[in-house]
């Protein structure tokens, strides 16, 4: 077999070369061609085994994205009911916060309810979300932050306005703390309030606390309302204190707004 392939090398290489020249070129045509027929097959072999019909693969791809919709409306479904679960849970907690921190309001009846208008800064009302259906009425007593910050204004159905005690309009009994003086307290207009009519001889304080005065039938105990900011005479009767008040609670703090119902409808 060597033999035979040196004698085959000999004669070609004895070969003219014009012979030579045409046998290289048939044998780069026949190599072109059998690679490029190798890879044709190559594909064909590959995908005939696993080929599926497309319908199928179109339903079953129709099938996935429904799923995965339904999936995402339980996901969305449950977390609104937690966030529901939480805000009733957190009414029970300041339902009974109410119950245990003013024992004389036992019999009274608490609406919770929040803010539903915005107020600029020298707005002295709130809107609330809620109203006549549910027993809210026009003077009764609104709470935050276990301090009195305004009465109720006006009502409607599902609504209701809240006058703060800051409100120029506001007038409110009241009684400083260890004064044993009963006033009216009229609002500024400007984040705080006033009261007047306080004889000198009454001993005032900066910071001695100031309760409204019981109500009956709207407020059967005292609550904090603010504390004294200034205590000075009377610009028109030195006789006279003239007394500022600053709510304990400040405006744009205000959260968790609570309606007392001293008669609560069974």
């Amino acid at each position: 077999m060597f033999s035979w392939c040196m004698l085959g090398a000999l004669i070609c290489l004895c070969l003219p070369q014009d012979i030579t020249g045409r046998l290289h070129l048939a044998f780069r045509g026949l190599y072109k061609f059998t690679p490029s027929f190798g890879r044709s097959i190559a594909p064909l072999a590959a995908v005939a085994p696993t080929a599926v019909p497309a319908g199928q693969d179109d339903e079953q791809l129709r099938r996935y994205q429904q799923l995965e919709v339904e999936n995402n409306q339980i996901e969305n479904h449950l977390a609104n009911v937690s966030a529901e679960l939480a805000a009733e849970h957190d009414k029970v907690e300041r339902l009974s916060e109410m119950r245990v921190r003013f024992p004389g309001l036992g019999g009274a009846g608490f609406v919770n309810a929040d803010m539903i208008a915005g107020f600029k800064a020298n707005d002295n009302r709130i809107v609330i979300n809620r109203g006549e259906a549910d027993g809210i009425r026009k003077g009764q007593y609104a709470l935050s932050n276990n301090s009195v910050i305004g009465l109720v204004q006006e009502t409607q159905s599902r609504t209701a306005v809240v006058k703060l005690v800051t409100d120029k309009d506001s007038s409110v009994a009241v009684e400083i703390a260890g004064s044993k003086a009963v006033r009216v307290m009229k609002g500024t207009g400007k984040g705080f309030a006033r009261i007047g009519m306080v004889p000198n001889k009454k001993h005032v304080n900066k910071g001695d606390a100031v309760y409204t005065y019981k109500n009956p039938g709207l407020l059967d105990v005292p609550i904090i309302v603010g504390k004294v900011a200034e205590c000075k005479p009377d610009d028109d009767n030195p006789l006279l204190w003239d007394i500022t008040v600053k709510p304990v609670v400040k405006i744009e703090e205000l959260s968790g707004i609570t309606i007392v119902v001293m008669n609560p409808q069974k």
